[in-house]
């Protein structure tokens, strides 16, 4: 498996995907709903898991509006099923799902995902992983 270091930051064409810790903590605090120590925390625990490989957590910018519009987790890489989380407060952009796809089967090389939602995308989202890797 290789180092999650170097998953940062993934670009497409609308969005960049990148570590949390190169993210301003204010806009991270304002998708979670949270306090700052809170916040911090989250960001710390996620900053951890990289740094160990065990997980990997990107939060997702509109690259007009500079937003924060979702944060994806990928982990258990060990597992014969990768685990997969989208949080996200609208629908999951298909642009973003395609480029999740490409990364597990190129670099992960995993036959099955479980994706778990904080949306109505999760259905839909795990489908499309279903139907499209390799």
């Amino acid at each position: 498996m290789p180092n999650l270091q170097i998953f940062h930051p993934i670009i497409t064409a609308h969005f960049e995907l990148n570590f949390l810790s190169y993210l301003p903590g204010q806009i991270i605090q304002t998708f979670l709903q949270t306090d700052i120590a809170q916040t911090s925390a989250f960001i710390n625990r996620a900053m951890q898991q990289i740094m160990r490989n065990q997980a990997i957590t990107w939060g997702v910018l509109a690259k007009k509006s500079r937003q924060l519009i979702g944060l994806i987790t990928i982990k258990h890489f060990d597992s014969p099923q990768l685990s997969l989380t989208l949080n996200f407060k609208t629908e999951v952009p298909a642009e973003i799902l395609t480029r999740l796809q490409q990364l597990i089967n190129d670099q992960f090389h995993h036959q099955a995902v479980l994706v778990t939602a904080e949306s109505t995308q999760a259905a839909l989202s795990q489908k499309f992983f279903n139907k499209n890797l390799t």
